[in-house]
């Protein structure tokens, strides 16, 4: 039997083996267990550690399911992360210095899985992704297509550098203990921290964002964040690299914005709550009763839904009273289908 670790290697460390907090995430996410943290055994030198490691066919068995739903499993993950709080052996402060062992681990298993999962091939993707792996490139587009003949940028993920920058994010979060907060309040909770975060990383600033636009030029999502220029499509972009990290469900939208001057291409994201579709929009945030921001999240009502169009348009109310008009382009990811399945 294969030692788990020889499956996950790891070509650009000369240690590639699982750590042990690596083994229990990746165990939760095979056995669909939240609690596998706990789920180790004490060997007769007083280390943790596993008994039996899962077979080389329940590991390819593991990373087909997990191409097919990433989310189900990752959902483990974020449960496993939230375990650790709920422990009352620890003192506070030692939960703490564990969750950021853990996080950490898991960052780097979550990499270690797409590249198992999601071979980067060079390629870049054409359409909208259900699932953004580490080192998705997207397309660009066509500079004929702007009047300017400046096109928009390629644009490159790298998840190691985006959990440098959002680390201490994900840190905040899972070092609270959430014990009786049910899913959905905490799913709530995840998706506005996590739209706060990206707004406040990367101010939209089109005007000096637009020295990446340009069909001939390919750009890390995270030099977006380096530099603090970004519009919506970076924001929606690495907003759903962090929601995935969840272990939410979410999508890329594409389409295009009307506040009252007319229609403009756009981004934004599509999360999944309490069986419930909301348009979460980073870049144009709302305004709170206090006069502070806060996140433009609105529910899509499902009678909205028709399979048989390509396209949907809704008007959202914001908390001034304006009606923005949101209209897709496209049907791919608001189908009765997909929501049966979360």
């Amino acid at each position: 039997m294969d030692r788990i670790e020889n499956n996950f290697p790891d070509k650009q460390k000369k240690d590639s083996s699982l750590t042990i907090q690596q083994e229990a995430l990746l165990r939760g996410m095979m056995q669909k267990n939240g609690k596998a943290v706990t789920e180790y055994a004490i060997d007769k030198h007083g280390n943790r550690a596993y008994s039996e490691a899962p077979s080389a066919e329940q590991i390819r068995n593991f990373l087909e399911q997990f191409k097919g739903d990433p989310k189900e499993f990752l959902a483990y993950a974020r449960e496993n992360l939230f375990s650790i709080m709920k422990d009352a052996k620890l003192p506070v402060e030692k939960k703490k210095e564990r969750v950021r062992r853990y996080i950490d681990a898991y960052f780097d298993l979550m990499i270690r899985i797409d590249r198992k999962t999601f071979p980067p091939s060079g390629q870049v993707c054409q359409g909208v992704p259900k699932y953004v792996p580490d080192g998705l490139s997207d397309m660009g587009s066509d500079p004929k297509t702007d009047p300017q003949g400046r096109g928009r940028e390629k644009i490159r993920v790298d998840k190691k550098k985006i959990f440098e920058q959002s680390k201490e994010m994900f840190y905040q979060i899972f070092s609270q203990d959430m014990t009786g907060v049910d899913s959905d309040r905490l799913k709530d909770y995840i998706v506005k921290y996590v739209s706060y975060f990206v707004f406040a990383k990367m101010p939209y600033d089109r005007v000096n964002a637009d020295p990446f636009r340009g069909a001939d030029r390919s750009i890390r999502l995270h030099e977006s964040a380096d530099k603090q220029l970004a519009v919506c499509r970076h924001h929606a972009l690495y907003a759903q690299v962090l929601l995935q990290a969840f272990g939410l469900t979410s999508r890329l939208l594409k389409c295009d914005v009307d506040f009252g001057k007319g229609y403009s291409a756009h981004v934004a994201n599509l999360v999944r709550i309490n069986h419930k579709w909301y348009l979460l929009d980073v870049t144009n945030a709302d305004v709170g009763k206090n006069g502070q921001g806060e996140t433009f999240m609105r529910e899509l009502p499902e009678r909205d839904i028709d399979v048989k169009r390509q396209a949907h348009e809704w008007e959202l109310r914001r908390n001034n009273g304006e009606i923005w008009k949101y209209r897709s382009r496209d049907n791919m990811f608001y189908r009765i289908m997909d929501n049966r399945k979360s």
